[in-house]
């Protein structure tokens, strides 16, 4: 299993306690924060499969940018019209979590790199995303998606329901 780094304050997590975060003894690829920033506790959410977290981490004016050429390409303006994105693109994808493999967590920026399982064609695939934020206080103020195989991810979202 690949482990899950988080790097705050200019330091990679690589012993058991380093810049306020620690591993569990028992180390399953998940990190405990001590102090977790807005985006660890949003990874952190993410693994456990809670969704009203999710949606209140974000502020209620989010911008988000999406890339590609499917119909959710461009940037898109409130919580609101962003959770109506997810929810469409989460039932046209199928797409579900495969792992957090790295969370970059600082005052004001960071970043959480996943694995995401998506269907095309009636075949499951592994794709590799970069999430990358803006936080202001303790909200995830602006949000910008790269995905490794951005073509695969629009083949995902053109149908209005997984294939």
């Amino acid at each position: 299993m690949a482990e899950t780094y988080v790097r705050r304050s200019g330091m990679w997590l690589g012993q058991s306690y380093v810049s306020g975060y620690r591993r569990d003894a028992s180390w399953t690829g998940t990190v405990t924060a001590m102090n977790p920033g807005p985006i660890s506790r949003y990874a952190a959410a993410w693994q456990r499969g809670d969704v009203a977290a999710l949606f209140d981490a974000y502020a209620p004016d989010v911008v988000v940018h999406y890339g590609g050429t499917s119909a959710f390409a461009g940037t898109h303006v409130g919580r609101d019209r962003f959770v109506e994105i997810l929810v469409e693109t989460s039932v046209r994808s199928a797409r579900r979590l495969v792992s957090v493999d790295a969370v970059y967590d600082e005052t004001t920026h960071g970043a959480i790199v996943v694995r995401e399982a998506m269907v095309v064609d009636a075949v499951d695939h592994v794709v590799e995303r970069c999430l990358r934020y803006r936080v202001d206080g303790d909200r995830l103020a602006e949000v910008w998606l790269y995905d490794h195989d951005q073509h695969l991810v629009d083949q995902s979202w053109a149908s209005p329901t997984a294939r």
